[in-house]
């Protein structure tokens, strides 16, 4: 094969990684879970910020929420992730967000909260 043919050949193969399919059938652009409802979402965000107020004893670190509406400690670049540097803070942020209300809160009784 001469020098030419080669460099032909080199560059059909990039244009195909970058243009061509070679997976196989990857599906049709739908979603692969159900979507959940609003009130699940918030059943979600309130169980899971609860667990997270009941654990949480090192600061500072970032949380963030996912698609399904579960929040959860997440590394320092996650794009989504919030700062929080104190206990307060946290107990602000899961009145104001997840609708945590204190009063009411399930781990009253296992901490000083």
């Amino acid at each position: 094969m001469s020098y030419e043919q080669a460099m032909k050949h080199s560059k059909n193969h990039r244009k195909d990684r970058f243009y061509q399919q070679c997976s196989g059938y990857a599906g049709d652009g739908e979603p692969q879970y159900a979507p959940i409802t609003e009130e699940q979402e918030e059943r979600n965000s309130y169980s899971s910020m609860c667990k997270l107020l009941m654990s949480v004893t090192v600061f500072p670190l970032y949380i963030a929420q996912d698609k399904w509406g579960f929040w959860g400690v997440v590394p320092h670049n996650h794009i989504g992730g919030t700062l929080i540097e104190s206990s307060q803070e946290l107990i602000d942020f899961a009145r104001e967000y997840a609708g945590v209300d204190l009063a009411n809160a399930p781990w009253k009784e296992k901490s000083s909260f």
